[in-house]
């Protein structure tokens, strides 16, 4: 059983194939939702809220029941239900690749989502903000009730804690982003820089990403595979060219960042020095992510040029690894303080609406008694009708505070819920929680 699912990929369990086809934009996770709301798939009949997640490495959907707790696998056949109707994906496929989390788990894993923990790069900050944007969309969309509200505050308040009280998302961890890192700090801010990527592949890719965030706009691609370089410069608004005119685009650059495939150099010092490279005395910076080698050591030595390569760039990112993995110990506790105050609210939430219909048939049993009592006995000066009222007030006080007491210190959920189950059913109040 339980009250709360997630279900979803990520780059840790599913290949990157199944991650574009599960991948949702802004307007398709909205009119998801929306028809989530409108309760037109029968096997989510039964759902209140629903909340999704959707950024390049990972798809997550959150579920409530409408009944307060049901079977996980009945969560999970809205789930899939819910992404086959939104992204014509076959159960079949997804369903190996796939992770459920209930309850708890849930929530620690969205909180840990939020701080970074899961990211492919250590401590992304980016995440935090597609988290948040997850929750106002649900929200827009009329899906976000009390239980996800609160699990999404969690997380972001997981996540805003983990880079204010630590070093987490201090220095970038991939390859790209480090060469990115470096890229800006040789030329300063990259927006209006001529900065050149030689390459398409998936490397290349991150790095034009990491790029684009950083504020690059004018960006050119040459890869020996035309087609995929114009599918790669399409998605980040970017310019293409042939292979061939690769010695123009270096004189068109102030940056290039190599990662191709090639068995042998594709950049040589002869050739980078025959092209002219750095005769008007404009530095060139060369940083190289290919292995084997994409430019020749040699071309370092070029007036003008600056040559970064693999090795260089990786000992830079396994220094900042090791300080991200040193900070992980930390975000953790943050998290467990986080989640600890969750379960805490959840279980306030929970208890609340039986404490309230407890203390309405209890004072209404109390009223009515005590009516009869003073009508049995007859005219009393007020002051003692006062009294006795006062006397039951206590008497029903007392009476509930060992029960009301054990059910808030109670940490078992699920014992939790079997003691309001069976308490409402002994003092025959309703199960939902509705007077």
């Amino acid at each position: 059983m339980a009250a709360l699912l997630g279900f979803g990929v990520s780059h840790r369990n599913a290949p990157v194939g199944l991650r574009e086809r599960v991948a949702f934009p802004p307007a398709a996770a909205r009119e998801a939702l929306a028809r989530l709301a409108r309760g037109e798939l029968p096997a989510c009949a039964g759902l209140a809220e629903a909340a999704l997640l959707s950024t390049c490495n990972r798809m997550e959907v959150y579920l409530v029941p409408r009944s307060g707790e049901e079977p996980v696998e009945a969560l999970v056949a809205c789930a899939l239900e819910f992404l086959r109707a939104a992204r014509d994906v076959e159960p079949r496929d997804l369903r190996p690749h796939a992770v459920a989390l209930a309850d708890r788990e849930a929530v620690e894993h969205l909180c840990r989502v939020a701080s970074g923990l899961e990211s492919m790069v250590l401590g992304e900050f980016q995440i935090l903000g597609q988290v948040s944007a997850a929750s106002d969309l649900a929200r827009e969309a009329g899906t976000l009730g009390p239980h996800l509200e609160e699990a999404f505050r969690a997380a972001i308040r997981s996540g805003r804690r983990a880079r204010a009280e630590t070093e987490i998302a201090r220095h970038p961890q991939s390859v790209p982003s480090e060469a990115v890192r470096l890229i800006e700090e040789a030329l300063g801010p990259l927006e209006g820089r001529r900065i050149l990527v030689v390459g398409s592949g998936e490397v290349a890719r991150a790095a034009g990403l990491v790029l684009r965030k950083r504020g690059a706009r004018t960006l050119l691609f040459v890869s020996r595979i035309e087609a995929h370089a114009r599918d790669l410069a399409l998605s980040l608004e970017a310019e293409v060219l042939p292979w061939e005119r690769l010695p123009e685009a270096l004189g068109w650059a102030e940056a290039a960042l190599f990662s191709t495939s090639a068995p042998e150099p594709v950049v040589t010092a002869e050739r980078l020095g025959r092209s002219g490279i750095g005769r008007e005395g404009r530095p060139l910076l060369l940083v190289d992510l290919g292995v084997p080698r994409n430019v020749e050591p040699a071309a370092g030595a070029l007036p003008g040029v600056r040559l970064i390569d693999i090795d260089q760039l990786q000992g830079s990112v396994d220094h900042h690894l090791a300080a991200r993995l040193d900070e992980v110990p930390r975000v953790e506790r943050i998290l467990a303080e986080e989640i600890a105050r969750f379960e805490e609210r959840r279980r306030e939430g929970e208890l609340r609406p039986f404490f309230a219909d407890v203390r309405r048939r209890i004072d209404a049993i109390r009223r009515r008694e005590l009516d009869r009592a003073l009508g049995d006995l007859g005219d009393l000066p007020p002051r003692a009708r006062e009294r006795i009222a006062h006397f039951s007030e206590a008497l029903v006080r007392h009476i509930l505070h060992a029960p009301t007491r054990r059910l808030r210190a109670e940490g078992d959920r699920a014992r939790s819920a079997l003691y309001l189950r069976v308490a409402r059913e002994l003092l025959e109040l309703p199960a939902g929680g509705d007077a």
